[in-house]
């Protein structure tokens, strides 16, 4: 199930807004035993403009560990987007991974391409593997969709699995994690809603209640960060409504009074995916400080309140994630240049650009 980009336009050769190659995946599983749908995401004024972003795998695997042929439910989760230029690897590379092949990936440098040279845009993820009830959650997840928007004859039925276990494991181990799947949706994208809602926010929700839980600190990856619109100095009806900035705000006043420690990190990128200076980009941006702006005016005035002396740095940090490469031997050698003074040509010249955080992860101490 790929996401149909309607921007994807075959008679002009356009890869699409976000260059997802979905129309050639189509055609590439063409009259073989795969089953590939191209998945709209409905919407009535901004098709174009809305995508699924859930990311996941399942396949049925021996179960690991025994020597029995039991087979059990694998289920992967998190930002593998199957896109072009997609390199995540502890190094973040920006120059030295060039000319493998044609995968080369930047989006927010203007006018960049492979041509004209590195930096790639380095892509800083999260992927999770599970198994047991977790992983038929992620199972359940996929069928529903499936039900809703393709063809529900053609999905296997489960129970024809030969030896497939479907519980989870009870087994006592070390290694063994308490999961619990939660899902933005809404009924558009999927049947069996729960209690008959039409959207379901259990991913909101669980950040909530594990921000509400947490005792001395918080640890966030996110693509973005902006909410709370309701609470920020110039209101501007942007429907960034989330609770989740508040939310931090005011567990970090909370423990300022209490006299506690406490402290947040949260690590996004230096801005959102594009050239920084589109409208776009400056809008995303402009809504990111307005939320910072609102956050530490909550803890300042707990500080103030309190009178310690403290700094609402002690307590919350935003941090982004760079990388430099030196020069080596045998590094990719570019047709032509950027244009001198631009922001492509900069990067270039100090082979320094961003680490694009991808990632949506919370950790926290409760």
């Amino acid at each position: 199930m790929v996401w149909n980009d309607e921007s994807s336009l075959p008679m002009i050769k356009n890869k699409g807004v976000m260059r997802t190659n979905d129309q050639t995946a189509l055609s590439y599983f063409r009259d073989t035993s795969v089953v590939c749908r191209l998945c709209p995401r409905s919407h009535k004024k901004l098709p174009t403009a809305f995508a699924h972003h859930q990311k996941t795998i399942t396949v049925d695997t021996r179960v690991t560990n025994t020597n029995t042929k039991e087979r059990e439910i694998m289920s992967f989760l998190g930002g593998f987007d199957l896109c072009d230029g997609r390199y995540d690897t502890e190094e973040h590379s920006l120059f030295r991974t060039l000319g493998t092949s044609d995968d080369f990936y930047q989006t927010s440098l203007a006018g960049a391409k492979l041509s004209r040279g590195g930096p790639r845009e380095p892509w800083h993820d999260c992927h999770v593997c599970v198994v047991g009830a977790a992983a038929w959650d992620v199972l359940k997840n996929f069928e529903q969709r499936w039900t809703k928007q393709c063809n529900p004859s053609v999905l296997v039925n489960t129970s024809g699995i030969r030896n497939l276990v479907n519980s989870a494991t009870t087994e006592e181990d070390d290694r063994n994690w308490n999961v619990q799947v939660l899902r933005s949706i809404d009924h558009v994208s999927a049947t069996e809603m729960p209690r008959g809602l039409q959207v379901e926010r259990s991913v909101h929700d669980g950040y909530v209640a594990a921000i509400r839980k947490a005792e001395r600190f918080i640890y966030i990856e996110n693509q973005y960060f902006m909410g709370g619109c309701e609470h920020w100095e110039g209101k501007n009806g942007s429907g960034c409504t989330n609770l989740i900035p508040v939310e931090i705000a005011l567990k970090i006043a909370a423990k300022i009074r209490e006299k506690e420690r406490f402290a947040v990190y949260i690590v996004i990128p230096m801005w959102p995916e594009g050239p920084p200076e589109s409208e776009t980009v400056e809008e995303m941006l402009h809504w990111t400080r307005e939320t910072m702006t609102m956050m530490y005016k909550i803890i300042g005035e707990a500080i103030w309140e309190v009178g310690d002396g403290s700094h609402p740095r002690d307590y919350l940090n935003f941090f982004c994630l760079a990388n430099r490469e030196e020069m080596r031997e045998g590094e990719y050698e570019a047709a032509s240049s950027p244009h001198p003074k631009t922001q492509y040509w900069n990067a270039q010249r100090n082979r320094r650009f961003m680490v694009y955080v991808h990632s949506k992860i919370m950790i926290g101490l409760v």
